[in-house]
């Protein structure tokens, strides 16, 4: 983890490059907390008209909390397993008067079945969390949930 006071948008790609190359933080997935959050998707269209690709491109976190920068983006092509995201948090969560830390994950499953979809990514070494993280849209009932 790196921390800084001012943005660092436009040194993504050089901490793109450091990033690719630390391992994953290695972790026991008993020792894992397992903490679920949902979101009702508002929509009236079914789970296979949903446009997806701000999800696939990494945009779920509001801009006052994090912004990113990820390999596929770079590359000029979709998600793979495997992928380095760069992440630059905000604290407190306010682009402009915060600390800025930065941090990468990588991308360790992506998944798409009938009714949901997702990715999943781990920790890299110096992140300030250990572990893994799911993203998913899926229809549960009648509801369509991130």
């Amino acid at each position: 983890m790196k921390i800084y006071l001012a943005n660092q948008e436009s040194k993504f790609n050089q901490q793109l490059d450091v990033l690719i190359a630390k391992n994953v933080m290695p972790y026991d997935k008993s020792y894992l907390t397992e903490k679920i959050s949902q979101i009702e998707i508002k929509t009236t269209k079914d789970f296979d008209q949903i446009n997806t690709d701000f999800f696939f491109n990494y945009h779920v976190f509001p801009e006052n909390i994090l912004s990113a920068k990820t390999q596929w983006d770079n590359e000029k092509r979709k998600m793979n397993v495997g992928d380095t995201i760069v992440q630059q948090v905000y604290l407190p969560p306010n682009r402009f008067l915060s600390q800025k830390l930065i941090f990468g994950v990588r991308i360790s499953e992506i998944f798409t079945q009938k009714n949901k979809i997702g990715f999943s990514y781990e920790t890299l070494e110096g992140h300030v969390e250990k572990g893994i993280s799911t993203f998913t849209i899926e229809k549960l009932d009648s509801k369509i949930v991130f």
